[in-house]
Formats: structure tokens, C-alpha cells, sequence
């Protein structure tokens, strides 16, 4: 499959579960999900290139921020290769065969198991995804052991897109491929993924925002963290109504009135 193929159908072109409309509404929303971390993280977001001359393979690894929590990255690699099957291959890496790897949780817990089996995994990398994920099928998330999409790939994919580097000439001369170089910029699947659940403790302990729909409105749209987006709450309370009282010196003149009836009687 080639990363062209993956994005307009990551379950193949053959499969028809993914309706047209419904891949074209996961990759708007995953667009959107993107830009609003782009917008979060400034722009910035790390990535390494690697080329493999002799086999003439490429990788990219991009740093995908967290949606939740911040400043937590999920290592993303996608690998670029060519066969005899892959014709008029060019420079553009859209039309090369790919095969992929992150330690995000919906990738592990939810389809390693099934981009192993579909050839869609980075075999130098097994050694940094779980092994757990690597031996069961997740018969509760993915019964059918289908490849899907996944939104730390997807992101890569925009963020490829958005800097330019379907080009093969952008890896020329980068750094050269080494597996064991490679690893040591990725944590452990199981690593990750414990640290990851330590960090949603501490943010699912962190105290709600009250704030006006108003202003609930202007956070939604702004690229905050959906950890910041959940924390909110929208207060439909209303400020009780404040009872109107004569002014004083009525109150004054009315006990004058009483006080000449009394002296007329």
C-alpha cells in the first residue's frame, strides 16, 4: 500500500466498509484536530529524516503532540520503500509502498496487531511496540483485525504535506539509517502508554473552569488541549433578580404622614 492508497482508504481499495463520505469525514475532522495543535504548539513540531541509500528507503519520524495532554509527544514513523510492483515510482513518495509505527495508544491497543499481519509494520522497529499488541488480535477494538486510520499517522501525513517532503531529494544527505539510532529517539509502546495513563490521572484531578456560555464558546474555538476543553463547565445559573425598594426619603415622608394623623386624632 502506498501512503497515497492509505490515505483515501487506509482498509484498502478493495474494502468498502469506510463509505466515501465517511473517509472524507474523518480526514476533515483529523484536519481540523491538526491545526488546532499546530496553533497550540506554535508551529513547531520535531521531526527526523533518515535515507537508507543502499535500499533506497526512506524514513520520517515526527514528534505527534498529544491532543490531551501538553507537552506529550507519541514518536511516529513512517517508512518509504520500493518494489517491482511500485511503478513510476519518480521522486514523490506518495507513490512509494509504506509501512508504519507509533507508540500511541490507538495504534498499539487497536491496530498493530492488524498492520503487522497486513505487512504495514516497521519490522526495525518491532522491539519498541508491545509485545502484547504484537502477539493478540484486540478482539474487543478490532475484532476484524483491519488496518484503519489512525490519527498520530494521519497527522503525519499532514504535517509531510504542509512542510513539503514528498520529495525524495529532501532525504538526500540526511542522516543514514541506523535501527538502533533510530530506537533510541522512541520510547517503549508499554513505556509510553504507562506514562501517558499517569499524566490523565493528574489532569482528570485538576478542578473544573466555570466560566459564561459566551466565553465557553470563544475557548471551543480557540486550539487549546481537549483536556482544557473538557475541564470546562458552562454555569446556567442566573443572578437572582435584586428586589427594588422605595427610596429613603419616601420611607421618611410616609412616617411623617403617620405621625400627623396620630397628632390630628
Amino acid at each position: 500500500m502506498t501512503l497515497e492508497e492509505y490515505v483515501n482508504n487506509p482498509i484498502g481499495k478493495n474494502n468498502a466498509v469506510l463509505t466515501v463520505a465517511a473517509r472524507e469525514n474523518i480526514r476533515a475532522n483529523y484536519a481540523t484536530k491538526f491545526d488546532n495543535i499546530l496553533l497550540r504548539e506554535n508551529g513547531k513540531i520535531t521531526y527526523y529524516l533518515y535515507e537508507d541509500k543502499k535500499r533506497n528507503v526512506y524514513y520520517i519520524m515526527v514528534k505527534i503532540p498529544s491532543e490531551v495532554v501538553d507537552n506529550f509527544y507519541y514518536e511516529t514513523v513512517i517508512k518509504f520503500y520500493a518494489d517491482s510492483n511500485v511503478e513510476d515510482l519518480g521522486r514523490n513518495l506518495l507513490k512509494y509502498n509504506v509501512q508504519f509505527f507509533s507508540n500511541d495508544p490507538s495504534f498499539v491497543f487497536t491496530y498493530a496487531h492488524a498492520f503487522l499481519k497486513h505487512d504495514m509494520l516497521i519490522k526495525e522497529l518491532a522491539p519498541r511496540m508491545s509485545k502484547q499488541a504484537l502477539r493478540q488480535n484486540p478482539d474487543e477494538k478490532n475484532p476484524t483485525n483491519e488496518t484503519g486510520y489512525v490519527k498520530s499517522l494521519y497527522f503525519a501525513y499532514l504535517f509531510m504535506k504542509q512542510r513539503g517532503l514528498f520529495n525524495v531529494n529532501i532525504f538526500k544527505g540526511t542522516e543514514p539509517f541506523n535501527p538502533k539510532n533510530m530506537m533510541a529517539r522512541i520510547e517503549p509502546a508499554d513505556e509510553k502508554i504507562r506514562k501517558r495513563q499517569e499524566e490523565g490521572k493528574k489532569y482528570s484531578s485538576k478542578k473544573k473552569i466555570v466560566v459564561s456560555k459566551n466565553v465557553a464558546d470563544k475557548i471551543q474555538r480557540l486550539g487549546v488541549s481537549d483536556e482544557t476543553k473538557q475541564r470546562i463547565v458552562t454555569t446556567t445559573s442566573k443572578t437572582p433578580l435584586i428586589k427594588k425598594t422605595a427610596p429613603a426619603n419616601k420611607v421618611v415622608n410616609k412616617s411623617k404622614v403617620i405621625r400627623a394623623k396620630r397628632r390630628r386624632g
